[in-house]
Order: structure tokens, then C-alpha cells, then sequence
């Protein structure tokens, strides 16, 4: 497979094909009725961040309501730090633990992190607002994948994904053969 040209990229075939990777993927995972079925996802997890001085984790709670409700929640060294989306509006903790609203670039960067949650991506296969546009085959950990890139309201990617010949969805960078 050859370097994907971005000047191609709303070529109509690429188009077609980002979105048949898509709903192929999507069909993998259930079928678009079983996901669009999915209302909320809850997760709750611990991150490492590692520093010179040692790793240490962070517990984290998210809370998403599709299409753009989110809240997340992460205890770092005994501070608890809330993050909250709700539409178009935001409040996040400040430095001395008070809500403060979130700025326009601050929603802005949630739409691209909410772009990247595989569910409400998959249950959008079928959108005809969505461009899943096919950049191309990359390489994910030694396998070859299919890639497809979601671009956002701007035209600028906002996520790439790669479909395992399995239809098996990854979201992450790649890198292009």
C-alpha cells in the first residue's frame, strides 16, 4: 500500500469505502440497532503516570450520556478533579477546587475526545453527516490495518481508526505504509 495522499481524501470512493469499514466494523460489534440501544457507558479504571521520582496511579471515573453528556472524575494525590460536558456548556475544577465554566476551546477540545468514544462513533456508521474517509492501510503493532479517518466539522481529522481484517475496530495514531 502506497502513502495516502490527503488531497484525495473526499474523493467520492474513499468516502464510500471509509463508510463501509465503518458499518462493517459496526456489524462486528452488534449490529447499529444494538448500538445505537446503548444510551450511557460508564467506566472506571486507574492511569499510571510515571515521573523521575516514581510512578503513581490515578483512579478515573467517566461518565458518558450519548450524544454529548460527560463526566469524569480523577483522584490525583487525594484532589479530586470533576470535569463536566453538557452540550455546548461546561464546568471543570480550578486550581483551588471551585467550578468554573469551561472556555470555547475547552468544549471544543471535548467534542474531539467525545469524536473518539468507539461506541458513539460506531452507532453514527449509518450518519450521513459523518465523514469516515479511508486514508489508506497503516501499520498497528505488526498488523496491517485498514484506516479510516473521521474528520471533524472543520475537515481536519479528528480521530483515526484502524479495522482489523476481523472488522476488529482500534482507535490510536498509526503509522502509514
Amino acid at each position: 500500500a502506497g502513502r495516502f495522499n490527503p488531497g484525495e481524501r473526499l474523493a467520492e470512493e474513499n468516502l464510500a469505502k471509509g463508510r463501509a469499514l465503518l458499518t462493517k466494523s459496526a456489524t462486528a460489534h452488534g449490529g447499529l440497532k444494538a448500538i445505537k440501544a446503548v444510551k450511557s457507558v460508564s467506566m472506571k479504571g486507574v492511569s499510571t503516570v510515571s515521573t523521575p521520582g516514581g510512578d503513581f496511579p490515578i483512579p478515573v471515573e467517566m461518565l458518558y450520556q450519548f450524544p454529548d453528556k460527560v463526566r469524569s472524575q480523577a483522584d490525583v494525590m487525594g484532589n479530586k478533579m470533576i470535569d463536566i460536558r453538557n452540550g455546548d456548556a461546561g464546568w471543570k475544577m480550578d486550581r483551588t477546587g471551585a467550578f468554573v465554566p469551561k472556555t470555547p476551546d475547552d468544549i471544543k477540545q471535548d467534542a474531539v475526545e467525545t469524536a473518539r468514544n468507539t461506541i458513539l462513533l460506531l452507532g453514527q456508521a449509518d450518519s450521513p453527516s459523518l465523514k469516515a474517509v479511508y486514508a489508506g492501510e497503516g501499520d498497528a503493532g505488526g498488523k496491517v490495518v485498514s484506516l479510516v479517518a473521521i474528520l471533524g466539522d472543520d475537515g481536519q481529522t479528528a480521530v483515526t481508526i484502524g479495522v482489523e481484517p476481523g472488522d476488529t475496530i482500534m482507535i490510536g495514531d498509526f503509522s502509514v505504509e
